[in-house]
């Protein structure tokens, strides 16, 4: 238990602010050590008493269908496509596999079984989509085996039906009728055939490098190339086979990572999206309807009505073929196949504050639901301030504060374990499960206790030290993963690396110059892809337009723009008041000189109103999304603007 008062907590993190700047290894280690040496001396390294994870706050929805997120490529331009892909809840992406000439046949079933040969595959038996009942959200979707040849074998079967049932969709309705009276079989999802080997998978994992760097597999701008090892379905490839009716259950990828999923045909997939921010209202729904499972590990389907009627806005969209859908942080999303369709998918975790805050939000939320994190975030952290790469002083301080956290914990489990007179010893990692606890699935970092139950027949397990103070164990020893000693080593050298100007001076990089993770569909996103796409020369220091940054400026002046603050933001707030008005001040001078130049267009009172009263009517995200589009891409909003060819579909469908 904590040494310290909850009334003192406000003095001593205090303490801790000037700790997390200037703190060494050795000073930490030291500080660290007065818990049990000298408990009056002791303040608390980071607070113990810290209640559990924040969720996010509920935003208030203008509208409860959200627009169509498709976006045509023409030309790659990678910094500005991956600032509007962070930027938004999730994204379908046209022509991007014709732009990097991407081998679909490779992907193929018979292709696949060449390359894997007839190996055991892991399926899912589920219900017809037509007998599903939109009130009830659970699904029938059960464990199975099979092998690749069978699999394939059943996926021609599905096909020829699929174009027996257009054909009777011309025939009387008695005779429909009958024939759906009949009871209809599980349908079979192939899911999770893994593309983890470098020399097996060579040439399906060479055609993935083809992906842009933003959206490749464990890139260099891509957190997971530093997690250690191979986690299926999250740093490596996998690919899905589906047939008409396969239903991906509702699901927020682990930590809220980013996900790619790239539909190479023949057939299409329906998918439906929540943003990020309405999570928690979704997992109270789950809750009331008693889904075996819950949020997290459930099988559930959620009514598309149902969540509109709870204010949670929902997207509905068509993935084509040949279209990639890019998922942001954290959206819940579901998926049903309107035709037998192959899919590839994989996991990114771009270095940005955003995704580090939620992801460690979730994996505290993880923790309380004894529920696995796939990601160890805190080794994940270590690896990443080993490589001292980061550039963005919010995320290097953001990390800092994690080792910190880590650091002390390890240390002060080691002098309680030495206390009690338990050996220590340095093992050497052999896969990923030695990771984690074996009682409670959280991450074991550094150090895991092992232990048995008081039964002399019980098998030895490696434990956290939370489920080693339990009264049933018997503790035998110590594992460490890493020592003290190399702890502090890489907690020395992570320093913040400065990029280099043209005058020569160094820099760290800001993440909002990056892109504005921060964005809902309901807010104004002009500037988080540096303006609406014209050619003109932008500001060599921030890349946008000088007329953009000072209509953006003079909108926060005026009040116009509308802002949505989370409690964080509200609290910096309140300490840079005084810095704000010195801005505001610039600002102003700003628009007064653009005024006086004549390059500011001030409109009468007037046609202001009414421009403004034009804006409050409309329902839409489409103008504000278009504003957003970058150069080289074209926003499609309505489905007849795609260029579809359905002569010989019927041909690829068989």
């Amino acid at each position: 238990k904590p040494v310290t008062k909850p009334h003192t907590m406000k003095k001593v993190t205090k303490k801790i602010e000037k700790v997390e700047e200037k703190v060494k290894a050795a000073e930490l280690l030291e500080k660290c050590a007065l818990r049990l040496e000298s408990p009056h001396e002791y303040h608390p390294i980071y607070n113990q008493n810290s209640p559990p994870h924040r969720l996010p706050r509920q935003p208030r929805p203008r509208i409860l269908t959200l627009p169509d997120p498709l976006i045509e490529i023409r030309d790659i331009d990678e910094d500005k496509l991956e600032s509007l892909l962070l930027s938004r809840p999730i994204t379908n992406i046209s022509g991007l596999l014709d732009q990097i000439n991407f081998d679909a046949s490779l992907f193929t079933p018979s292709c696949l079984r060449q390359t894997l040969g007839d190996f055991r595959l892991e399926i899912r038996r589920q219900q017809d989509p037509s007998d599903h009942e939109e009130d009830k959200w659970d699904i029938t979707s059960t464990k199975a085996y099979t092998t690749f040849d069978e699999h394939t074998a059943y996926m021609k079967e599905q096909a020829v039906k699929e174009m027996v049932e257009l054909k009777k969709a011309a025939e009387p309705e008695r005779k429909r009728m009958r024939e759906d009276e009949e009871v209809k079989e599980l349908l079979r999802f192939a899911t999770n055939i893994d593309l983890d080997d470098e020399t097996r998978d060579k040439v399906q994992l060479d055609e993935i490098k083809k992906f842009p760097e933003c959206l490749g597999v464990t890139t260099s701008s891509d957190m997971l190339c530093h997690l250690g090892f191979t986690a299926q379905g999250i740093n490596a490839p996998q690919v899905y086979l589906k047939v008409k009716g396969n239903m991906t259950p509702a699901h927020m990828e682990n930590l809220a990572l980013i996900s790619i999923n790239a539909n190479l045909g023949p057939g299409d997939c329906v998918w439906y999206s929540v943003p990020y921010e309405f999570w928690p209202q979704i997992e109270k729904l789950v809750k009331e309807k008693e889904i075996q499972g819950g949020f997290m590990a459930g099988s559930w389907w959620p009514s598309e009505e149902e969540l509109k009627q709870n204010g949670i806005p929902v997207c509905k969209f068509t993935q084509k073929k040949g279209d990639t859908v890019v998922v942001g942080y954290g959206a819940v999303h579901w998926v049903q196949a309107l035709g037998g369709c192959t899919n590839i998918s994989w996991n990114r975790g771009p270095c940005t504050l955003r995704q580090l805050q939620i992801s460690t939000e979730l994996y505290e939320s993880n923790k309380e639901r004894n529920y696995k994190s796939l990601v160890p975030i805190q080794s994940l952290m270590w690896s990443v301030a080993a490589e001292n790469e980061i550039t963005d002083k919010e995320v290097y301080e953001f990390i800092r504060v994690q080792l910190i956290k880590s650091f002390a914990f390890v240390k002060q489990t080691l002098d309680w374990a030495a206390k009690r007179g338990w050996k220590t010893k340095k093992i050497v990692e052999k896969d990923s499960s030695q990771l984690y606890c074996e009682r409670c699935q959280i991450e074991c970092f550094a150090i895991r206790i092992i232990a048995k139950k008081k039964n002399r027949l019980a098998v030895v397990r490696r434990m956290c030290p939370q489920c080693a103070t339990n009264a049933n164990y018997i503790v035998k020893s110590v594992e460490m993963r890493m020592t003290l000693a190399d702890l502090s080593l890489t907690f020395d050298s992570f320093k913040l690396k400065e990029l280099k100007t043209e005058n020569g001076e160094g820099r760290g990089v800001r993440d909002e110059e990056i892109a504005s993770d921060h964005d809902m569909p309901n807010e104004r996103e002009e500037n988080s892809c540096g303006g609406d796409g014209d050619e003109e020369k932008g500001d060599e220091k921030t890349g946008a337009r000088p007329e953009a940054i000072v209509e953006t400026m003079r909108d926060l002046v005026d009040g116009n723009l509308e802002m949505e603050m989370d409690t964080e933001m509200e609290e910096e707030t309140a300490d840079c008041s005084a810095e704000h008005n010195q801005v505001e001040g610039v600002v102003r001078k700003m628009v007064d000189d653009e005024e006086k130049e004549g390059r500011l267009v001030q409109l009468e009172p007037s046609e202001e109103k009414e421009e403004y009263e034009a804006a409050e009517n409309e329902d839409t995200f489409a103008d504000t999304d278009k504003k957003m589009i970058p150069d080289g891409i074209e926003e499609l909003s309505d489905e007849k603007e795609r260029s579809d060819d359905k002569e010989g579909e019927d041909d690829d469908l068989l």
